[in-house]
């Protein structure tokens, strides 16, 4: 390696629909300073779609074109567009577009590894000009975003890596340039060399790719003005929506606290994103890619009709997110209040916005505080320009130009672990007040074991975030494991505190999840009934609750003193005792039945008897 050499790094933010690329100089003399890449053949676009690399791939004259070219080629004769290659390679059975043949021997991973390496190429081609101002050459790195939701998960992380290190290959071999079109017979040859050098090489996966939440959060885990505390992110890009809760954590350094990393309660990833909006407010025969950027401005013309079904499913997201964060920690007062932080390109759709500013859990005090994220201090557009109106659609891009000793710690939501309340009064107890916000004692009737609200533990959980219709109170379930009729909205907290339950966890053993099984999907209408009590468990609990007294004259404990004694302590018809007196040696006699006793227990049974010694 030259010692000329710069240190530079590629974030690359590859979406569905539009990508960005931001290179960080870590040995410029004013800093490390990260810069926008620009499209050099990107033509004068509404906001900042200049900005932004089109993630298209077209077939075209027996080559592939990629970026700004491959968007004018799509609509030439003979030109097969190839569209949401990311969504094709990542969750094949969620792309609802169409499902067109890909050239030969190439495939939807292929293809992405390929556009990857088109971005790297202009991202190196900047840093080359940037850093040859100073007489020397870039060394240059990358990496790339996935979803939270998808990294989460071994094989689509993957997929993700391969692609990543592929692309990072096929540039340090200094491949053809991807701007003037690529054979399918050069790109396969690439695609076979690339797979096999990284096939003999395992990395660790962290240094190749991101995840798009966590990056798009480090320029307001660095800004001053936000404070540690609860946060949730929505990310609505073109295909996809992403959202997540997280809180920004902190640490004592010795002298003050300072903000230590990110901890990731819950996140969701899918679509729908922009594209579907766009598609929703086209106009009959109307390319829906027209209508990109200028989406206020049609929502504004529509009035009434901009309440967008889309606009829901989008929301949903939003709610699968929260229900998934808050299944770590069942207690309302943890949830509220949080910032809301609006980022991606669907951030700037202003009817979108004002959907998202509620609440996704009707039960919460309030609405989010919607957070503004401006501009980082240390990002420019190379070569000078303005961001438009879209600078947070580079928040992903400027995270991921950061390398991995500069991002702040974060924990995924299967590295977080969850929190669940004691489950009986004396642990309650014993923990202080800290309980109290978990749940509220029990005011029901606690004549049986499983009580139909708390499960016996006398301590009601507050309802789980039901997202539909309001929960009906006289629906009830059966548990699988006692057989015990629950009311819905205690059925989490029966299963929890299930006596019958296999493997059941107590508290002081670590969190645990109660799945779902399909027989508690199955629900009977009615009234909250009392469960049933077996006739062997009727007894038992007469037995417990009644006051046993102790035998005198042996060591028996029995309800019915009288009966006992006529049973056990007196002769039968033949003159002959009960097996009680033979088996015990006696030292006097009664004189009235015959029965021998210990001295200290026979005037007790004489006046039983009937006969004092002294009549």
């Amino acid at each position: 390696m030259a010692a000329d050499a710069r240190r530079v790094h590629l974030g690359i933010d590859y979406g569905t629909s539009w990508s960005k690329v931001v290179f960080r100089d870590y040995e410029d003399p004013q800093g490390d300073l990260a810069r926008v890449v620009p499209p050099s053949d990107a033509p004068d676009a509404p906001g900042g779609a200049s900005l932004q690399f089109p993630s298209l791939v077209t077939w075209h004259e027996e080559r592939l074109w990629f970026g700004w070219e491959a968007e004018r080629r799509r609509p030439a004769r003979g030109a097969t567009p190839y569209g949401s290659v990311k969504v094709r390679m990542a969750l094949p059975d969620a792309f609802s577009g169409s499902r067109i043949p890909f050239p030969e021997g190439l495939g939807a991973r292929e293809l992405a590894a390929l556009t990857v390496l088109y971005l790297a190429q202009q991202g190196t081609r900047a840093a080359q000009r940037h850093t040859r101002r100073f007489g020397c050459e870039p060394r240059v790195s990358m990496t790339i975003g996935a979803p939270m939701s998808q990294l989460n998960e071994d094989t689509l992380r993957g997929k993700f890596v391969e692609v990543a290190r592929m692309a990072n290959w096929m540039l340090s071999r200094k491949a053809p340039e991807l701007s003037d079109g690529l054979s399918g017979l050069d790109a396969r040859r690439w695609i076979d060399e690339a797979s096999a050098a990284i096939a003999s090489k395992p990395s660790n996966w962290r240094a190749w790719v991101r995840s798009e939440v966590e990056s798009a959060l480090i320029w307001p885990f660095r800004s001053p003005s936000v404070r540690p505390g609860l946060y949730a992110a929505i990310d609505v890009g073109a295909g996809t929506t992403d959202s997540s809760f997280f809180r920004i954590t902190e640490r004592f350094d010795g002298t003050v606290f300072q903000k230590h990393g990110l901890a990731i309660f819950g996140a969701a990833s899918g679509p729908p994103g922009v594209d579907a909006i766009d598609a929703a407010i086209a106009r009959p025969g109307e390319d829906p890619l027209s209508v990109r950027m200028r989406e206020n401005e049609r929502l504004g013309a529509m009035g009434g009709a901009s309440n967008l079904p889309v606009f829901g499913s989008i929301f949903e997201k939003y709610q699968e997110a929260f229900s998934r964060a808050y299944a770590k920690d069942e207690r309302q007062t943890q949830w509220f209040p949080y910032g809301l932080f609006l980022v991606g390109g669907g951030a700037q759709i202003e009817r979108l916005r004002a959907h998202l500013r509620r609440r996704p859990w009707e039960h919460l005090d309030g609405d989010p505080e919607v957070l503004l994220v401006s501009i980082p201090r240390d990002l420019a557009v190379d070569g000078g320009g303005a961001f438009g109106n879209s600078e947070v659609a580079f928040l992903i891009a400027y995270g991921l130009s950061f390398i991995g000793a500069d991002v702040p710690e974060a924990r995924t939501p299967d590295e977080v672990p969850g929190f669940y309340p004691l489950r009986s009064v004396s642990e309650a107890g014993a923990s202080g007040s800290g309980f109290a916000g978990a749940a509220r004692p029990c005011t029901a009737s606690h004549g049986y074991d499983e009580c139909a609200f708390c499960g016996g533990s006398g301590w009601v959980l507050p309802p789980t975030p039901n997202f539909g219709a309001p929960p009906i109170t006289s629906v009830t379930v059966q548990c699988p494991h006692c057989g015990a009729t629950v009311g819905k909205v205690a059925e989490d907290a029966h299963l929890l505190g299930c006596p019958k339950r296999p493997g059941r966890l107590r508290p002081s053993m670590g969190p645990s999840v109660v799945a779902r099984t399909p027989q508690h999907s199955r629900l009977r209408e009615g009234p909250l009934q009392p469960p049933r009590k077996s006739r062997k468990s009727r007894a038992t609990n007469s037995i417990a609750s009644a006051t046993l007294i102790q035998c005198s004259e042996c060591p028996a404990l029995v309800k019915n003193l009288e009966k006992h004694m006529r049973k056990a302590h007196s002769a039968g018809p033949s003159g002959q005792s009960r097996r009680v007196a033979k088996s015990v040696p006696r030292d006097q006699r009664c004189p009235n039945c015959g029965l021998r006793f210990t001295a200290e227990n026979l005037v007790a049974h004489q006046r039983r008897c009937g006969n004092d010694a002294e009549t």
